[in-house]
């Protein structure tokens, strides 16, 4: 591996975050000031309120390492983070918050895990300075995680991660739509390596991911990366069949030794009920699946850039066609 002057693309989505994104620059910019590697920015405005959009034209106009890319509306984080992957051009890519809950420093340490031969260095956290309800919401998530889809994940999660131009490419060329990065590239194999930090309390402003969102997230987290659930409703049906068969013969051995029929109705109703929640969970889970594979069919764009500002880095990078994503963009060039 070439270590003169590698290139190391910062990718971070912001959504409202005017007051964060100044601080962003000025910290990640002092803390790899004297590395042997260079940087680029590349942060996507996914449809922000705010002035988000005004300070990356700032930060454009005072840093020529920066590039800003500016949807055409709030496509959400994972849409955003795509896109950002998309366009950067660096030897390996950071992907990270621009809340400032994620140290700075991490950048540093993530390029020394990979110049020891790791494809994807993940930041495993060492605790979580959140709210109650948001940590335990969170410890809950990554623990069915790790209970259905991915067994040896971190038990804390991790939002920040440092992947090298090989499964860049392969990411980049995969037409899933709704397919979350992290989740992703954890599939990817390779080898994958770790560091730790203590999570920070967010400086400014509040998070977009609000509780609902979460909890769609955590859906198609489980149907993008397991089929337990659907074996899960398998399992319940059999035990409900189970139930109804040994009901049966209850019934059946009680008018026989006594000759009469247990009026029942109670049971009868809560068996009902039973079944039929049973069987509405069940054609929920089959309706998570089923919408994923209808939006992958129908293909529309996962985002739409409607402006991009800042030069491309003078790199000779493959650009593999993807129909799942727009520019529109008057910078949108040819790639070399």
């Amino acid at each position: 591996m070439n270590l003169e002057r590698q290139l190391i693309s910062i990718v971070s989505p912001a959504h409202n975050e005017e007051k964060n994104l100044d601080i962003f620059h000025a910290q990640i910019s002092k803390a790899v000031e004297g590395a042997d590697f260079d940087i680029e920015f590349v942060i996507v405005d996914d449809g922000s309120r705010d002035r988000t959009a005004d300070v990356l034209r700032s930060l454009v106009a005072r840093d020529p390492r920066m590039r800003a890319l500016i949807l055409s509306k709030n496509f959400g984080a994972i849409a955003a983070c795509t896109a950002g992957l998309q366009h950067a051009v660096g030897d390996a890519a950071i992907l990270m918050t621009c809340d400032l809950q994620e140290p700075a420093s991490n950048i540093v340490s993530f390029v020394e895990r990979w110049r020891q031969g790791y494809d994807i260095v993940w930041a495993v956290r060492r605790n979580r300075d959140d709210p109650f309800l948001k940590s335990l919401f969170a410890d809950c998530f990554y623990w069915l995680i790790r209970r259905l889809a991915f067994a040896d994940y971190p038990k804390r999660g991790t939002d920040s991660g440092l992947f090298s131009r090989a499964a860049l490419n392969i990411y980049r060329s995969l037409p899933e739509r709704d397919s979350s990065p992290f989740y992703a590239f954890y599939t990817y194999g390779f080898r994958q390596g770790f560091i730790e930090y203590d999570r920070l309390a967010r400086l400014h402003g509040t998070s977009g991911w609000s509780f609902w969102r979460r909890v769609k997230n955590a859906i198609d987290v489980m149907t993008g990366f397991s089929a337990a659930p659907l074996r899960f409703i398998t399992a319940l049906g059999v035990v409900a069949m189970a139930g109804a068969l040994f009901g049966s013969l209850y019934i059946f051995a009680f008018d026989l030794l006594f000759n009469a029929i247990s009026p029942g109705w109670p049971s009868l109703m809560v068996i009902s009920l039973f079944v039929g929640g049973l069987q509405l969970c069940a054609v929920g889970v089959l309706a998570s699946y089923i919408r994923r594979i209808s939006e992958q069919t129908r293909q529309r764009p996962r985002f739409i850039i409607a402006e991009a500002y800042g030069a491309r880095m003078p790199r000779v990078i493959t650009r593999l066609p993807n129909i799942l994503d727009l520019d529109v963009s008057a910078s949108n060039k040819p790639w070399p």
